[in-house]
């Protein structure tokens, strides 16, 4: 990655978590959530995806096969990330409840 587009990948990460902020109410919101969103980086998770896709916040299929046999789908995605945020919650809330 260049400069420029880690410039770019670094704006619109950031984009992303202050749209988070400002859709999700505060008491849900923590700093350590915080904190951890903007520690990671997702498009080292889609590096063969374009920049303004990886920040979204929607859920990115990664692998999609279809199994003849039971007649469904396995999917692998990357979840999206207010999903994520509520999975952060819950595991900062059953720490500080232990």
């Amino acid at each position: 990655m260049n400069n420029s587009s880690h410039q770019q990948a670094s704006a619109l990460h950031q984009a992303l978590i202050d749209q988070l902020k400002q859709n999700i109410p505060e008491f849900i919101l923590t700093s350590k959530i915080e904190e951890a969103f903007r520690a990671v980086p997702r498009h080292l998770f889609l590096p063969d995806l374009p920049l303004d896709q990886v920040y979204r916040d929607d859920a990115i299929v990664t692998k999609s096969d279809f199994h003849a046999a039971s007649g469904a789908d396995s999917i692998f995605c990357v979840r999206r990330p207010a999903s994520e945020r509520i999975s952060l919650s819950k595991a900062i809330l059953s720490q500080i409840k232990s």
